[in-house]
């Protein structure tokens, strides 16, 4: 929770749902606790890396690239030819990370909307 902002977290249930339901979890450790996870969806021969997360207090410490060094092998073994990921454009670092790993902009926009409720 503590790597998102307050839009973006999802809730202990919300977790454990999307760890269900995902192609691919997993879960990263340094030092014995939790570092990061990462969840993977798959449909029609295509997946989504739905989230990547790294704890605050383990970031910069490679935990992102590991995940990604584990999730995408594990696609690849599924015979899973597409893999996609979204993240805001102001997202320089993971911009950067996926990059590295790949990942093309395709130049389709994904519109965020929001409202405010009572």
């Amino acid at each position: 929770r503590a790597a998102f902002t307050a839009q973006w977290r999802l809730s202990a249930g919300d977790l454990r749902l999307a760890r269900e339901q995902a192609a691919v979890f997993l879960l990263a450790e340094l030092d014995g606790m939790p570092a990061g996870y990462a969840i993977a969806t798959a449909q029609d021969g295509e997946a989504h890396l739905a989230r990547l997360a790294t704890a605050p207090a383990f970031q910069r410490r490679g935990v992102a690239t590991a995940l990604l060094g584990e999730l995408i092998p594990a696609l690849e073994a599924a015979r899973i030819p597409l893999a996609t990921v979204n993240t805001q454009r102001s997202n320089v670092a993971s911009r950067r990370l996926y990059t590295r790993w790949g990942f093309v902009e395709t130049g389709l926009e994904l519109p965020v909307l929001a409202a405010v409720l009572p």
